[in-house]
């Protein structure tokens, strides 16, 4: 097999780092990228959860490239008599910032919806100096200035958006040239020559165990062409940190992205230990039921096959995905519409089927989900996710642009994941499978439980799957930023003992040799570990207050409906205590995960 690689140039998008517009910039890559995957794209669940990596490839502070001789941060704080213009000039900037993004939601909707043009990138250019160098400095001296603690949050999230828009549009070169590659790349599969982005679908659909990694390895030209670009990348980075007049890379993390490093490693290293055996137990068991082979043969390439599932897609057409939707969310006393806030239309468009898209064009008052074809259990899983990402941006009651369309993506993703489970929890499912077959008494319940327990319990271990990789991602992407390799030869060998340890199976060559797409995505890694750890404790509270059907109680609806209020101004740890928990812990994952596959194991 080979890899042919071509360099279209693409429409460039700059990128964004919170949120409501981070989904903007990344759907729109998406679609100019052709919905072109990583080297890790596997499908599912997790093809969405790492296909961040692929349009969010340096996170928001590690987009420090190209710096402005005069820093823009760390100067003298304004004078009393600066104060009124500056805040008068910020004002302006938000106003310009949420008019430009509202112009890109709506033209990004068009396309998808009718195929009308679109180039993000060119109404991007409309405003030249939106993120320039004054804009950021301007903010950052107001913060200085400030002792208001609501206006200093606010101003922290505005520099931290300002910042890496900033510097998505200085790393645009690098970034378009990684683009045309992962875009236009093909691969030759017996003679046949198939884009690149097919490469997580023909794995997932390959049961031949030597055939997956032929498919596997064809890849790797793919690493080797991008991977000088990440590294040109993060030492661009590296030199210019200072030059910005930011604080060092972990200091700087810390303060733009409100999280300790030492209890973000803590917590990083508690998810490795506190799941590994009960891990490493289902691991074993799920690979001998759906691939027939020994943990000790498992490898990167049979992950896409391993959590492909289909068990009960039989029960979920696309036809019932809608209904089944909206009659979950009733049972929560929630709408599908909240209250006309949600728009829902569909995509009948087969050559623009991306899967459903939560799309928000003004924040809380025009949210729009796309639905595609959704069906099987993996693709209403990934409708409910949207519209988890859609209740919570229409749930909003602040006013201010930061409070609307920034803050901390750990929250934001932490509601998506809830959803996203629904499909997958074993009760939910029953009562569904149940409601559905109401008119067939001839059905094998026993053979049905069998499938409704299998897939749950895949899906339960795809997220502890993920939940290690993030945070063994969390502990590479710290260690390389501190210059620490722990006694390892190279940055590739700390990554191969890494990723080993949060996989359970053995790293092989041309999977370390993907280390630099890990160095570039330290806060995607971060905020994903996060959002899965808030979600457990968000489903361990609502089963302990509303039952094992929480879904089902109307003041389940309610209390979520609260949290969703103030936007950006409830971060990662508020919402962790709002559970009843002291902190962000990842005991409710390994608790729920314990319970699930113990409750699940095969009858003897």
């Amino acid at each position: 097999m080979k890899v042919r690689f071509q360099t279209d140039k693409k429409v460039r998008v700059c990128l964004c780092s919170k949120i409501a517009l981070y989904q903007i910039f990344a759907l729109a890559k998406r679609i100019n990228d052709q919905e072109a995957p990583t080297v890790l794209e596997t499908p599912s669940r997790i093809s969405s959860a790492l296909r961040l990596s692929m349009v969010f490839p340096l996170g928001a502070l590690l987009l420090l490239a190209g710096c402005p001789k005069t820093p823009v941060a760390g100067g003298p704080p304004p004078t009393k008599d600066e104060i009124l213009p500056l805040r008068q000039k910020i004002e302006g900037l938000r106003l310009e910032a949420e008019e430009l993004h509202q112009k890109q939601a709506e033209s990004i909707w068009l396309h998808l919806l009718e195929g009308e043009p679109m180039d993000v990138s060119s109404l991007h250019d409309e405003h030249p100096d939106l993120f320039s160098t004054d804009s950021l400095r301007a903010i950052s001296r107001l913060r200085l200035g400030t002792t208001d603690p609501d206006e200093q949050f606010s101003l922290e999230l505005l520099e931290s958006h300002f910042l890496a828009e900033h510097l998505g549009r200085i790393t645009k070169e690098l970034n378009d040239r990684q683009s045309a590659i992962e875009a236009n790349a093909t691969m030759e599969v017996e003679g046949h020559m198939v884009p690149y982005r097919d490469a997580g679908r023909l794995l997932a659909h390959e049961n031949d165990w030597y055939r997956r990694r032929a498919i596997h390895q064809s890849t790797l030209p793919m690493v080797e062409a991008l991977s000088p670009i990440l590294r040109k990348k993060h030492e661009l980075i590296s030199s210019t940190v200072s030059e910005l007049g930011y604080e060092s890379l972990l200091k700087t993390l810390e303060r733009e992205r409100r999280v300790d490093v030492a209890n973000l490693s803590r917590l990083a290293r508690e998810v490795l230990d506190g799941t590994e055996e009960i891990y490493l137990s289902a691991l074993s068991h799920v690979a001998e039921e759906e691939l027939g082979i020994k943990p000790d043969r498992l490898g990167w390439a049979d992950i896409p096959r391993l959590f492909r599932g289909g068990h009960l897609d039989r029960h979920f057409d696309a036809d019932g995905a809608m209904t089944t939707l909206r009659e979950t969310l009733e049972g929560m006393g929630l709408t599908s519409d909240a209250g006309g806030r949600i728009l829902v239309a569909k995509n009948e468009d087969p050559r623009k089927a991306m899967g459903p898209v939560c799309l928000p064009v003004d924040v809380p008052n025009d949210i729009r989900l796309l639905v595609a074809v959704a069906e099987g259990l993996n693709g209403y899983g990934a409708l409910f996710r949207e519209m988890g990402h859609a209740k919570r941006l229409a749930g909003i009651t602040e006013r201010g642009f930061e409070q609307r369309y920034l803050g901390d993506s750990a929250v934001a993703n932490a509601f998506a994941l809830l959803f996203e489970g629904l499909p997958a929890n074993p009760l939910w499912l029953s009562d569904r499978i149940a409601s559905a077959n109401e008119d067939e008494p001839d059905s094998d319940d026993e053979s049905i439980d069998e499938d409704i327990d299998r897939a749950a319990r895949l899906h339960m271990l795809e997220r502890v799957f993920l939940a290690r990789r993030h945070a063994a991602n969390v502990l590479f992407q710290l260690a390389m930023a501190s210059e620490d390799l722990d006694g390892h030869a190279s940055p590739r060998s700390l990554y191969a003992a890494m990723m080993e340890e949060a996989y359970g199976f053995s790293v092989g060559p041309y999977d370390s040799a993907r280390w630099a797409f890990d160095q570039n995505d330290l806060l995607l890694a971060a905020d994903h570990l996060r959002a899965h750890i808030l979600a457990a404790q968000l489903e361990e509270h609502l089963t302990a207050e509303h039952g094992d059907r929480w879904w089902k109680t109307p003041a389940a609806g309610a209390w979520m409906r609260e949290l969703w209020t103030p936007g950006a101004r409830l971060e990662g740890e508020d919402l962790a205590k709002e559970t009843g928990a002291s902190s962000l812990k990842p005991d409710s994952l390994t608790a729920r995960m314990a319970c699930l596959l113990d409750a699940t194991a095969p009858k003897e």
